[in-house]
């Protein structure tokens, strides 16, 4: 409409309105001609002068081809320089004598697309901000000086549970835990004073839980750098926390476990060698018995690595057959007949549940692992029940033991890696905690889930639901 307009004003047979580009670089966002004005030579003449326009940044004029053209470059002028945003240039059927009027005209029309253009610039920069706003993986909540909600974006609601309608004017501190009120205080001051803050600390879901986050407050400033308001940022590092936890907890389990029985093996041994003629014979089979103890002990616990860190970086292999689930169970149960607790098994495998497709070494050591803790925490004498009972394409195996049970607080955290449960009787049983965790990865490489049913003072009873033809090849 305004380069139509132009045409009125100044009598041009053309006219073209070229923008710059974020890197300088000119593109046509308008043109339009007649009167032959469309010809290749005219198109070459009126680049060369809105290129002309943009570089000498003044009024420029040019005849080419028996025609006039006259150009304009739109200035944003600042306080020290001027920046081109782009250019207008006129055609005309034939040169003409310069005219002040219809330069003056051109000179307004540049002016008032040079700010059509800023404005169009800034919709777009503000469309482009709040679209990565929105789209951000972190949680960025904007806020004013006082502390309310003034955006929330879609990560927030993902992160804590609130929509942006619920959090939108409250202030801010709904997140923050009680506990960390004087902290969140201190860490706003800072942004303050020093223009940003960066942080680890927890804050709070909607459900009440508490949420570990990692996250950076800066100050935000106008034009005139008078402070206005505060962007957070905030990162889920549940996960981060997990590992940290996981490997402080795996450098303890080395220190100790893998400690315990090198050190057996390394003092018997330097014993039987200085000392070997002073010991009596029974002595020496008895020191070697230790040392054959702690040497399978140290291999087990050696091998549960390395089945860990298979599991997990699905580098296991798997040699599927059709499984005989029930002397699978027995081979397992044969196993701890010289338990100390001495332990009597039960096998029960129903109708249609004795037989699967996976890999018969996996589902052999997830039974001895499963009974093997079953073993641990039964009573002398004690029943453990391995049994198998058909679910429609699925097998239900599970291990069952009259043991202590386990709390209700450990259950969701039963599979982790070195997790030992909580109560006495855990604490003095001596483990890793990834015999379970081997078994959640053998199940589930099966394709199956495994889950727990358990009680204090009821037993406990492991369950994995295996579909039968999951792996069964073509």
């Amino acid at each position: 409409q305004a380069c139509h307009v132009l045409l009125g004003l100044t009598g041009a047979r053309a006219v073209s309105v070229h923008f710059s580009d974020e890197l300088g670089s000119l593109r046509q966002a308008y043109r339009h001609a007649e009167g032959g004005l469309n010809d290749p030579g005219s198109l070459e003449a009126e680049v060369s002068l809105v290129r002309r326009a943009c570089e000498e940044r003044t009024l420029v004029s040019a005849v080419a081809g028996g025609r006039g053209w006259l150009g304009a470059p739109l200035l944003r002028l600042g306080l020290d320089s001027a920046t081109v945003l782009g250019a207008v240039a006129l055609g005309y059927a034939q040169p003409s004598a310069s005219d002040p009027e219809r330069e003056s005209a051109l000179v307004a029309a540049a002016r008032l697309l040079r700010d059509a253009r800023v404005i169009q610039l800034a919709l777009q920069r503000s469309r482009v901000q709040a679209e990565i706003f929105e789209q951000t993986a972190d949680a960025v909540i904007l806020t004013d000086l006082e502390g309310r909600v003034l955006s929330w974006n879609a990560a927030s609601r993902e992160l804590f549970g609130w929509s942006a309608a619920e959090a939108v004017g409250r202030g801010a501190s709904f997140l923050v835990p009680e506990s960390e009120l004087p902290r969140a205080r201190e860490l706003a001051a800072l942004a303050r004073s020093e223009g940003r803050a960066s942080f680890e600390a927890e804050r709070l879901r909607k459900d009440g839980a508490r949420v570990a986050v990692e996250g950076t407050l800066a100050l935000m400033r106008d034009e005139h750098d008078e402070p206005f308001g505060m962007v957070g940022s905030f990162r889920d590092i549940t996960k981060r926390k997990q590992v940290e936890r996981m490997r402080t907890e795996f450098i303890a389990l080395v220190t100790h476990e893998l400690r315990t029985p090198l050190t057996a093996i390394y003092g018997f041994a330097e014993t039987l060698f200085d000392l070997w003629d002073e010991v009596t014979a029974e002595q020496r089979r008895k020191y070697l018995r230790i040392m054959l103890d702690e040497s399978k002990r140290l291999t087990d616990l050696v091998t549960d690595f390395l089945d860990i860190t298979k599991l997990e970086s699905g580098a296991v292999d798997t040699v599927v057959t059709e499984v005989d689930l029930e002397a699978v169970a027995r081979r397992a149960a044969d196993l701890f007949k010289l338990h100390p607790n001495r332990p009597r098994f039960a096998v029960e495998v129903a109708p249609g549940a004795r037989k699967l497709w996976g890999d018969e070494e996996q589902l052999y050591r997830l039974l001895v692992n499963l009974c093997g803790n079953a073993a641990k925490y039964s009573p002398t004498g004690g029943t453990i029940t391995i049994a198998a009972a058909a679910d429609g394409a699925d097998v239900r195996l599970s291990v069952a033991d009259q043991g202590p049970g386990i709390a209700a607080q450990d259950l969701p955290r039963l599979f982790e890696k070195f997790f030992r449960a909580s109560d006495t009787v855990a604490r003095k049983t001596p483990g890793t905690g990834l015999g379970l965790t081997i078994c959640k990865g053998i199940v589930e490489n099966h394709k199956g889930r495994i889950t727990i049913e358990s009680a204090p003072g009821k037993g406990a009873r492991f369950i994995a639901t295996l579909p039968r033809e999951a792996l069964k090849t073509p």
